[in-house]
């Protein structure tokens, strides 16, 4: 369900871009690259010179993730079919992990090069609870500063706990 959350906020921020298929996979990315994506990409530079090489959660790529899980419950994320080189996965991984501490690991991004340096593949392993994580605060903190652009949320709530309506 978090790989949805993006979806309702970018409705929200880009309400001219009205639905249809193109125009929800626009709104998805974008919102996803600006409130969440361009805070990732700041780790995937390599050492060399600061250049962009390793793949790290993109708005393209989540959208994908999202499409796979919803559509057909599976996690298919075909990276050669991204259009951001840097992301072009030839294997993708969703983990569980914990490590001792009670926390748990982010990200993995691993390329692979032959002796002669061409690249063979690119590999990016991202944990569930990270990425529900990320999703979740990003779209709390957009909420609670956009209240006004989510008019479009009818909806009623029974708390049945508390006896009352949300």
């Amino acid at each position: 369900m978090a790989l949805t959350i993006p979806d309702i906020c970018g409705k929200a921020e880009y309400p001219e871009l009205k639905d249809n298929r193109d125009k929800t996979k626009k709104r998805y990315v974008q919102w996803f690259d600006t409130y969440i994506g361009q805070h990732q990409r700041k780790y995937s530079i390599s050492e060399n010179d600061g250049v962009p090489d390793l793949p790290y959660i993109s708005g393209e790529l989540v959208y994908k993730l999202r499409n796979s899980v919803l559509h057909s419950g599976m996690v298919d994320v075909d990276g050669q079919k991204l259009s951001e080189e840097q992301n072009k996965v030839t294997k993708f991984r969703l983990m569980i992990s914990e490590n001792l501490s009670g926390g748990y690991a982010a990200s993995d991004a691993a390329i692979t090069r032959s002796l002669s340096g061409e690249e063979v593949s690119r590999e990016y392993t991202v944990s569930i609870q990270y990425l529900c994580n990320i999703l979740c605060y990003a779209a709390e903190k957009y909420y609670n500063a956009n209240k006004d652009k989510f008019d479009f949320f009818q909806y009623n709530i029974v708390d049945e706990r508390k006896g009352e309506r949300v």
